[in-house]
């Protein structure tokens, strides 16, 4: 019986967090947090999630700001709300929180970012 050659895989978590440094890139933060979550599941004691929390709450909150500031409350909100979920004493949260509450409501548009 010939012997198979098997090819490592790379393992799980590292190829995770490929795939979120990948969506990082392309501005798809909700993309993003799925790979983290995957992360978490099958290696929670991995050094790695916090940073990695860290970052993509930074860029849930820079979407609430732009969000923010073209007028796209609901919008705001979620993604403020994201960046809360991921580091809710992130030092940055009440100061975006204030922006979006001086925003005037307006009608959502559909989620983006995968």
């Amino acid at each position: 019986r010939p012997t198979r050659v098997r090819h490592p895989l790379p393992p799980v978590p590292a190829r995770a967090k490929e795939l979120f440094e990948q969506a990082l890139k392309a501005n798809t933060p909700n993309r993003a947090r799925s790979y983290l979550d995957a992360i978490a599941d099958l290696d929670p004691a991995n050094a790695a999630i916090a940073p990695m929390r860290e970052r993509l709450a930074n860029v849930f909150l820079d979407q609430a700001e732009a969000k923010a500031g073209q007028g796209m409350r609901a919008d705001a909100e979620r993604a403020l709300g994201s960046a809360r979920e991921l580091s809710p004493n992130n030092a940055r949260i009440a100061e975006v929180e204030q922006k979006v509450q001086a925003t005037a409501a307006t009608p959502a548009t559909p989620p983006s970012g995968g």
